[in-house]
């Protein structure tokens, strides 16, 4: 594929029928391209320039139109790390993986093979299939072991990945062999994997573990984005401990100082959420437009309108709930962290079962299953729902008996 100064000579010689002897007028003797030909010899500078003349003369200028000098120079490693440049693209990379491969580990170079590794393992991210892209952040990782390249930011999305996943113990474990190869690094990526780390605690339910990594990112001013997101988080924290009026504090806090303006809109999400967990659902409201308002982006916007939708829910506007969750529907799906999936699966399930919407239920039920499939949901998701039906069948067979029947029709039909 790629060939030695003495290859191409042979090449050439065999193209326009050129025997060895030809060359003995420039000063190579038959003997000595035989010793080119089959990498014995090589040409230092000056022989090259000669070589390069006579193949020019030999084929009346043709050889040129194949060869410009540089490329005739080039040694099979250059020209395989031009190779390598030129095809490390996502589109060659996700049809002609193994040739890449191949190339980049015969010749070690390890630096391309690391880059298309990596975005590959972005675009299965993108698309949420987060177990196809931790194999190749796993591969970008091994070949970071063969190089001086710190592995640290595979390690960081190895346990992103996990962590949407609800992988929680494995993203913690990934996101501490990165730590270790950041011990002697600043930056928004010490920062950033303080944070993930801190994040996959709560969601494991290790509050006061969690709280040690978000105090550490609060008390540097390194990275603002950081340091304003570790509020946010202190805050989800503190009110999953069950201390509200701290929770509300530390978002205030940094309401009323907002030092990092694009995260002002989850701020007033995450103050809502409060307002909402405590009842006072027009407060709620009221944060949730300001919400709205800050925040831009559509994926961010379907998880606060979840909210909007289940107060609706609470205030037994039906119409408005059911059309707020349809609307969002597909994207909390697709998009939405795994707790916040739970969260909209269950109040919309509540909801069909209040309204004895059979249909929805069955439907919901359906698109769950097939949510789990595509590892955009977990199992224990659809046994929370069962859970959900089966204690909602329970209290209405207790004061409608004659419910059951239908309601046992429901159950056969999932």
């Amino acid at each position: 594929m790629f060939l030695t100064i003495g290859e191409k000579i042979r090449q050439v010689r065999k193209q326009y029928g050129l025997k060895q002897v030809a060359f003995e007028s420039f000063g190579f003797s038959r003997n000595y391209i035989s010793m080119l030909e089959t990498n014995k010899r090589s040409l230092n500078e000056e022989m090259k320039q000669l070589m390069y003349d006579a193949l020019d003369q030999l084929t009346n200028g043709l050889f040129k139109e194949n060869y410009t000098y540089e490329q005739f120079c080039l040694t099979p490693e250059q020209q395989a790390e031009i190779w390598l440049e030129e095809h490390c693209t996502l589109e060659y990379g996700l049809s002609d993986y193994e040739i890449f491969n191949e190339v980049a580990t015969k010749y070690e170079l390890f630096q391309p093979l690391i880059n298309l590794n990596e975005k590959i393992a972005i675009h299965y991210y993108t698309t949420r299939d987060h177990q196809r892209s931790n194999e190749y952040f796993l591969k970008a990782i091994s070949y970071c072991n063969q190089t001086d390249i710190n592995p640290a930011k595979y390690y960081n999305l190895v346990g992103v990945n996990f962590n949407q996943l609800g992988q929680y113990k494995d993203a913690i474990a990934q996101y501490k062999i990165a730590s270790y190869f950041l011990s002697e690094e600043t930056g928004s990526l010490k920062y950033k994997n303080l944070y993930d780390m801190s994040t996959s605690y709560l969601y494991d339910g290790d509050c006061e573990q969690s709280l040690i990594y978000i105090d550490e990112i609060m008390n540097q001013n390194e990275d603002i984005m950081a340091k304003g997101s570790s509020y946010l988080l202190k805050g989800m924290i503190l009110q999953k401990q069950n201390k509200d009026e701290e929770a509300k504090k530390i978002l205030l806090e940094f309401i009323e100082n907002p030092f990092c303006p694009p995260i002002l809109g989850h701020a007033y999400h995450n103050l809502a959420y409060l307002e909402y967990n405590n009842g006072f659902y027009e407060e709620a409201l009221k944060y949730l437009d300001l919400s709205l308002k800050y925040r831009k982006n559509y994926s961010h916007n379907s998880v606060t309108n979840s909210i909007v939708g289940e107060i609706n829910y609470r205030l037994k506007k039906y119409e408005e709930a059911k059309s707020i969750f349809n609307e969002i529907k597909r994207d909390i799906f697709t998009s939405a962290h795994m707790d916040q999936k739970e969260d909209f699966i269950t109040w919309g399930l509540q909801m069909y079962l209040d309204l004895k919407d059979f249909d929805s239920i069955k439907s919901l039920f359906e698109e769950v299953k097939e949510l789990i499939k595509q590892a955009l949901a977990i199992p224990p998701t659809l046994l929370l729902m069962e859970k959900q039906l089966y204690k909602t069948i329970i209290n209405e067979s207790l004061i409608k008996p004659d419910k059951v029947l239908q309601y046992t029709s429901l159950i056969k039909s999932l």
